[in-house]
């Protein structure tokens, strides 16, 4: 960003500026020191002020952008969009010089720009973001570009941002549950082999972000605990048991686990047999101590489960994680172990 330097003189600081002509307006794009920005910055929020367009802060998001900040390979490509007051601005020759004594309104980024205030930022992480402003905009062209920014914004397909966090090679929990679950996928060994959509155009009949959601609750729930050493997940011990339990369930009812149309190789059905796991754990566990349970032990415990009509409109009709809950407690019901009363 050489061509980007800053010169100060006489209570004006001088930038090397890219101007963009634009049918609303005409933006400039500036590179500035976190800290140094946000020192100069302000929020309205709509709430508060008829001439403010933004959300409330939240102090919570700050905080973890501020972590994230403090992380050694840390990028952070977007722009921060603002609008800057007429008397705090001259503009020449390829330049943009502003008024050491400014203020910044915030259209856009508030976290982002946030996460540099001492405030949040405990670690004092600091450096270069991008400023991207206008000069005296009125409130209704600072609601439309606030409102086209984040109203119209497509949020990114969840399989996708499990798939990401994989790519990325971070070691997040997210990160080691979506691995497994890609692991699943591709085992010609797992009953789950091919059946898992990991991308938006991937074919199967349940996705990668449903899996690895059903997961993420299994493990916070009292029985993860076995999985997780100081909140380090054993992933292998939870793919054997994973993998153990769904050919189990595969090998109980093959023509339903054969139909991609059948609720048990969606969503409900998946959701419901992981909101069991616990309980069919529990029943192992009290049969052959704490190992991990082979595909025979699991067959053993479920048998009654073959039995079960997964056609049924009663079952058909459920959704959402409600309905699997619903279906899990039949299904406990069906094997005779553990569990709550349906509907509960």
């Amino acid at each position: 960003m050489q061509n980007l330097k800053t010169k100060e003189s006489s209570g004006w600081v001088r930038f090397k500026a890219l101007e963009a002509k634009q049918p609303g307006g005409t933006l400039y794009t500036i590179v500035m020191k976190g800290k140094d920005l946000v020192s100069k910055s302000r929020v309205l929020t709509r709430d508060k002020d008829d001439e403010g367009v933004q959300r409330i802060l939240s102090k919570a998001r700050c905080r973890r952008i501020a972590r994230f900040y403090a992380m050694d390979d840390t990028l952070l490509p977007g722009n921060i969009v603002s609008t800057i007051d007429n008397n705090d601005v001259r503009i020449e020759d390829g330049h943009v010089q502003i008024s050491k004594d400014f203020i910044n309104e915030v259209i856009d980024g508030q976290h982002r720009l946030w996460g540099f205030d001492p405030e949040y930022n405990e670690q004092g992480t600091d450096f270069d973001v991008i400023l991207t402003f206008l000069i005296g905009a009125d409130v209704q062209t600072k609601a439309k570009l606030f409102y086209k920014i984040n109203k119209e914004q497509k949020k990114i397909n969840p399989s996708l941002a499990y798939d990401l966090l994989i790519v990325m090679g971070s070691d997040e929990l997210k990160a080691e549950i979506a691995k497994v679950v890609q692991d699943l996928n591709e085992d010609k060994e797992s009953a789950f082999y091919g059946t898992i959509k990991i991308r938006e155009t991937s074919e199967g009949t349940i996705s990668m972000a449903t899996m690895a959601h059903k997961i993420e609750q299994f493990l916070k729930g009292p029985m993860g605990k076995r999985f997780l050493d100081r909140e380090e997940l054993n992933k292998q011990v939870l793919y054997d048991v994973l993998r153990n339990y769904f050919t189990a369930v595969k090998n109980l009812l093959p023509d339903a686990w054969s139909d991609s149309n059948c609720i048990l190789v969606k969503s409900l059905g998946c959701g419901a047999l992981i909101e069991l796991l616990p309980d069919v754990i529990s029943e192992h566990t009290s049969r052959n101590g704490r190992t991990v349970p082979t595909v025979k032990q699991f067959v053993e415990i479920m048998k009654p489960v073959s039995s079960f009509d997964f056609y049924d409109q009663e079952v058909t009709n459920l959704g959402g994680e409600k309905g699997q809950r619903y279906l899990a407690n039949l299904l406990v019901e069906e094997i005779g172990i553990g569990g709550f009363e349906v509907g509960k």
